[in-house]
């Protein structure tokens, strides 16, 4: 799962903040990505190949609509 969430000043978006958490991947291998460590799961957050995904994602997508995509941060 990914989440992006505008970032606004004003009437104006001037950033995407993005998130992603792997449940599917954790329900699969529940062995290694599943444990719990302090009530979070560990291993399934912000994995870096699920961000690098998501971003050329967010970017493709303002690219197709002819917009400059703007910056985008890590949740």
């Amino acid at each position: 799962m990914g989440t992006a969430t505008w970032k606004w000043e004003g009437e104006q978006v001037v950033g995407i903040s993005l998130g992603t958490d792997a449940y599917n991947l954790a329900d699969q291998r529940q062995d290694v990505l599943s444990r719990r460590d302090y009530g979070d799961w560990i291993n399934i957050h912000n994995r870096p190949e699920d961000l690098d995904w998501a971003e050329w994602k967010i970017r493709w997508l303002f690219e197709q609509a002819g917009l400059l995509c703007p910056p985008v941060t890590i949740d």
